[in-house]
This record gives C-alpha cells, structure tokens and sequence, in this order.
C-alpha cells in the first residue's frame, strides 16, 4: 500500500455560524497527497484511493479487489461488476471540530457516470478520529463500471450534533391533520 504518511494538515475555510473551523486531516495513503481535500463551496469533496475492496456474499465480507489497470494516460483503475457491493476508502482521517458530524454524500454526477448507487447512510460522528480511523464509502453496481483511483466519488459537510431532546409522551398532538403521508398532492 506504500509509505504510510505521518502528517496532519490543519484546512481552514469552513464557514459555521460566522467562524471558522478547522479540519485535522491525516493522509492514511502516499497517494492521498497527490489528491488533497478540496473545498468547493460549501461542500468537501473526496476521492477513491487504493484499498477498494468487494463485499464477497459467499463468505459474508469485504475481501480486496487486487488487481488494478493502467489506462493509455497512466491512469489506475478497478473493474466493478454489476452486482458488486464495494467498500471505497477516501485515504484520509479526519478530527472534526468539538460538536459536530459529517455528512458523507455521493457525488451527483457518480450514479450517471459509474452506475454505481450508494449504499451506506454516511454520517461520521466527531468519535471517529483516530489515527486508523480511514473514512470509507460503500457503493452498489448497478452495471459494470470503471473507477479511478483519484476520482473526486463523496463530498461532505458539517454540521452541529442534534442537542440532547427530552420525550414527552401524550395521547394527542396539539397541532392540525394534515391528512397523512402523501396528502400534500402530486403537482
């Protein structure tokens, strides 16, 4: 997998209430460095490193996907078989600031491009920052599809956690019936 890379960067620019936060960001893989975090917007946008693995039904786990081509430009890249579940790591571990998640997303292009659908719920709590702690994104084909290594595949965005909430339970809500799921109409 090549030289693990003992560096953290500190990436400012995410603007959360009128302040900066700061990103930690350590890069698990030597390639990740060729591909940095970029900030678009309001948005993170991340890429597919080495380390893809295929979800293998028969044995019930991730199993790595080895073999990696060469395109005419010298570009990596894996074969994805319709069917295929795969686990794509984004080679970078990050300690998001005090208080709040992310929210790992797809790109909107990826589904049209690649057929591949995501397949994880993409939150990542302010807990998961350990030096281990790679963040990853779980894919399904719905054919068979290319991926590059360095492909921008996930973006996220930060959030403040959900406050503690108190239940209260009663037997009828104060408010007016909408008339249930789906009543708003279709046009």
């Amino acid at each position: 997998m090549g030289i693990i890379v003992q560096m953290a960067l500190i990436i400012g620019g995410i603007n959360m209430f009128g302040r900066k936060k700061n990103l930690v960001i350590k890069y698990c893989k030597n390639e990740s460095l060729m591909y940095p975090v970029d900030i678009k917007g309001d948005w993170v946008d991340l890429r597919a490193c080495e380390g893809v693995e295929v979800y293998n039904y028969h044995d019930d786990c991730f199993a790595p996907l080895d073999t990696f081509y060469d395109d005419v430009a010298g570009n990596k890249y894996v074969l994805i078989e319709q069917g295929d579940l795969i686990k794509v790591p984004l080679g970078v571990c990050i300690e998001l600031p005090n208080g709040f998640e992310a929210h790992v997303k797809p790109r909107s292009s990826l589904s049209k491009t690649t057929g591949l659908l995501n397949a994880t719920s993409g939150i990542i709590d302010e807990g998961y920052c350990g030096d281990k702690d790679e963040w990853f994104v779980c894919f399904y084909a719905t054919r068979n599809a290319t991926l590059y290594l360095g492909e921008r595949v996930a973006q996220f965005r930060i959030f403040k956690k959900q406050p503690k909430l108190n239940v209260i339970k009663v037997d009828k809500l104060s408010n007016k019936n909408r008339g249930g799921h789906g009543s708003s109409g279709r046009f």
